[in-house]
């Protein structure tokens, strides 16, 4: 069996082998030869064969010379073996980049990684491992921080110390220079161990765990939405839940305030008193924000429902102050212009028809008659004055309660 003196003898034939004898019996792969070096080099390595303190020095830097040089040369016939070996391995790969689904010979070779599992192998571009890394170490389950051990994307298997340090140390080769997150790198200083790198890094993965509730939270996210519109000090700028619950809209009412949702969890429950206090200066304006986002997407929507109800007149300048600032009326035909005839005669025989339903009170009747004639005045319902394809006066704009 072959030791690591024998490498060194091989790089610098001529130095005696009483020099380097504390490797004799130390192996060539590991941490002893290190752990000997420093011992030895403490208590003066290769003082043998000379008294003479300058030849001493020069013998302990040849020492020193050819122990790192037999190091460079025992890595250097490892990684060919090693390449030879995964070459000869069948590729599992699906040599495709996983974010966007191009082929991997569109970036260049010091990009890609090779990720072996038992006698597999499969080829990513470096990026893709390190945002599939950097999702499993940024684990969260209502607010609580979990993460998880890295894996092979397209396996599942956890990747061994070997493979997550292939991965760091090529996106830190000079020619791919890729940005590391903050979190992939403190788990590999962390030596990879999850107990430690969790109390490194306690406090940012809670922070983390509040933005990715508001991220990827469900429908029970819904009930926080008025609190924070109270804690904001604006109820009156908050959705109406219960409408957006009957139309269908939750998922666009929590994808709108996935931001605001953020902001919220951070001033109520983050660790960090300064965030917190950030938070809550700022939450009225992303509150503000978030409403007219959703108030936008879904003004049609809400619109068509409303003139698609049987028991109540179409509430056509009904609009949201958020989803739109300038005062406009919208006619039932889709026209930004004054209420046409055609629209008063849906009107006036939708009204018709009610009065057939027998479940249908005679008060209701008057009162839908009433609110068209509040709303629709008779010289505007003429065709002689009905004025096509222009914006009415501010004075034919009327705030409606129902």
């Amino acid at each position: 069996m072959s030791t690591f003196n024998h490498w060194i003898s091989a790089t610098s034939q001529h130095l005696p082998k009483k020099s380097f004898s504390c490797f004799n019996t130390c192996p060539i792969a590991g941490q002893k030869k290190y752990r000997l070096f420093q011992v030895g080099y403490i208590y003066n390595l290769a003082s043998v064969g000379t008294s003479n303190t300058k030849y001493r020095r020069q013998r302990q830097d040849r020492i020193h010379s050819a122990f790192f040089a037999a190091c460079r040369n025992y890595w250097c016939v490892r990684r060919c073996i090693v390449r030879w070996k995964e070459r000869r391995m069948r590729e599992y790969g699906s040599g495709a980049i996983l974010a966007t689904g191009e082929r991997l010979s569109s970036v260049p070779d010091h990009t890609l990684v090779r990720v072996v599992d038992g006698r597999t192998k499969h080829t990513f571009y470096v990026r893709d491992l390190l945002r599939h890394i950097n999702v499993r170490l940024q684990n969260s389950d209502y607010f609580i921080s979990e993460p998880l051990q890295p894996t092979n994307p397209m396996t599942g298997l956890a990747l061994s110390s070997t493979n997550v340090t292939r991965v760091v140390l090529t996106a830190f080769s000079s020619p791919a220079r890729i940005r590391i997150p903050h979190m992939v790198l403190a788990y590999w200083k962390c030596k990879q161990n999850l107990e430690k790198y969790m109390n490194n890094e306690i406090v940012a993965l809670h922070e983390l765990a509040l933005e990715n509730e508001a991220r990827e939270g469900g429908d029970e996210l819904v009930m926080d939405i008025l609190s924070m519109y109270e804690l904001a000090n604006i109820e009156d700028q908050c959705p109406d839940i219960t409408e957006a619950s009957g139309l269908d809209l939750l998922d666009v009412l929590l994808c709108s305030h996935r931001t605001a949702l953020a902001e919220y969890y951070r001033a109520t429950r983050s660790w960090c008193e300064y965030t917190a206090q950030q938070a809550r200066v700022g939450l009225p304006g992303y509150c503000i924000q978030a409403a007219k986002e959703y108030y936008q997407k879904t003004d049609t929507l809400r619109l068509q429902s409303q003139e698609q109800s049987q028991y109540a007149p179409y509430p056509f300048n009904r609009l949201y102050p958020l989803a739109n600032t300038t005062p406009m009326v919208i006619c039932m035909c889709g026209q930004n212009s004054p209420y046409c005839s055609y629209c008063r005669s849906i009107h006036n025989s939708r009204v018709c028809q009610w009065n057939v339903f027998d479940n249908i009170s005679d008060e209701l009747v008057e009162q839908v008659d009433r609110w068209s004639n509040e709303q629709w005045p008779l010289v505007i319902s003429t065709p002689e004055l009905l004025i096509q394809d222009s914006v009415p006066p501010l004075e034919w704009v009327h705030d409606l309660d129902c």
